[in-house]
Order: structure tokens, then C-alpha cells, then sequence
């Protein structure tokens, strides 16, 4: 930019301050840890009182940190509770 503006110099200082903020918010790991990789995942049929839409949610591990995790609505309705954890179970794998 050859002519940052006031707002422009504001913007880039708030993203300083909020990288330094956060240096120590990381995943550790342990220095000999059994890299083992665990799922869990679960679901609530017909939580979405609105909509009668369930949700899911998984997580994964390796070893002692998460790796990945998620909680969704399904984009769908559900006809039974087997399906739903069916889906969520598909959708952590």
C-alpha cells in the first residue's frame, strides 16, 4: 500500500496485539508419548428444538492432544437415533 491510511495503521496494530495475546494458547505434547490416534464422537437426536434437526460432535486425538473436533447440526432430519449416530460416526472417521 503506498498510502495506509489512519484506519489501515489501527487494523494492523489490533492484529499485533492479538498474536502476541495469543503465543501461548498451543497444543503440547508430550515429549515421549504413545502417538495412539482415538476418535469419539456423539450425537443428540432431535436436539434442535426449532428445526427437530440432531446434532453431532467428534474428537480427535493423537497421542495427548486433539488434533480435530467439530459440533454440527445435520443438514438433514434424522428418522431414528441409530441414524444419527451413524452419521456422526461416518462424518469423525
Amino acid at each position: 500500500m503506498q498510502k495506509p491510511y489512519v484506519e489501515h495503521l489501527n487494523a494492523v496494530k489490533q492484529i499485533l496485539r492479538y498474536v502476541v495475546g495469543i503465543e501461548d494458547l498451543t497444543l503440547k505434547y508430550d515429549k515421549f508419548p504413545s502417538f495412539v490416534l482415538s476418535g469419539f464422537s456423539n450425537s443428540k437426536y432431535r436436539g434442535d428444538k426449532d428445526d427437530r434437526k440432531s446434532i453431532f460432535g467428534y474428537l480427535l486425538n493423537l497421542g495427548s492432544g486433539a488434533i480435530s473436533w467439530a459440533s454440527k447440526k445435520q443438514l438433514a432430519t434424522a428418522l431414528s437415533t441409530i441414524e444419527v449416530e451413524y452419521h456422526a460416526m461416518s462424518i469423525a472417521i
